[in-house]
């Protein structure tokens, strides 16, 4: 008996759409009385993220309640800057009670790694170090999505020209909390460039995600002994396989 599968299917994730996706953040988001950034010793998000989850650590604070007062004072944005978390706050957070937070944060991983005691940095946000964009995507692999970064042109012709777009600023990756991931781009950008940037990553990372799959549904139906009759790619760029399952 014979069967078909469409195997990957090419829109695994939305393509993006640079009028919904991307978020131009301008002045109403950055007043120099407000903003600011706070580097921490934590080389990834991940770390951050098991630190955060612990519900018994009250980061600086007396209560949960004055916890929770103080996270609803604006948006904090964790992202990766030189191999170290970057943490953005938005809004109206007091200075001193960041840096008690961040300071608690930084201690426990300290504790956990072993590490010597940290130094909070805190930088004010200018013209210069602010983000300018926010784009939303559906990616989740940031594995994938950091060797793309690496490997791929993403859109210009060469290693050159891609050197020149990331020296103009930093481009760092923030994990929301559907754990999808968006990229913030500091420096000096265009709106068309960033989307166009974000669009070639997009579609290298489903094409790594077809790869992926493929190669690991070939090895299911070698592991089963099914016998692979055809296999073709249809209009949408999906791979339909034809197998034999007697």
């Amino acid at each position: 008996m014979s069967i078909q599968i469409k195997a990957l299917p090419q829109p695994l994730s939305k393509i993006i759409d640079s009028t919904s996706n991307i978020y131009e953040l301008g002045d109403e988001y950055y007043t120099d009385d407000v903003n600011f950034k706070i580097r921490t010793n934590i080389p990834s998000v991940v770390d951050l993220e098991d630190i955060l989850k612990n519900p018994n650590n009250l980061f600086g604070f007396k209560t949960k309640e004055s916890l929770l007062k103080f996270s609803r004072q604006g948006e904090m944005l964790f992202y990766i800057v030189d191999s170290h978390v970057e943490i953005l706050f938005m809004g109206n957070f007091p200075k001193n009670q960041a840096i008690n937070f961040v300071t608690s944060i930084c201690e426990e991983y300290d504790q956990n790694s072993g590490n010597s005691i940290f130094n909070v940095n805190l930088k004010e946000i200018t013209d210069e170090n602010h983000p300018k964009f926010r784009i939303r995507t559906d990616m989740k692999n940031i594995d994938i999505i950091e060797s793309i970064m690496k490997e791929n042109f993403l859109g210009f012709h060469s290693q050159e020209e891609l050197n020149e777009f990331k020296e103009r600023g930093k481009i760092s990756l923030n994990k929301l909390e559907d754990n999808t991931y968006e990229l913030v781009f500091f420096g000096n950008y265009q709106k068309d460039e960033v989307s166009n940037y974000v669009k070639n990553l997009n579609d290298a990372y489903k094409s790594k995600i077809q790869e992926i799959t493929y190669v690991k549904l070939i090895e299911k139906i070698k592991k089963n002994n099914y016998k692979l009759e055809k296999e073709i790619i249809d209009n949408e760029n999906s791979i339909i396989l034809t197998l034999n399952i007697d």
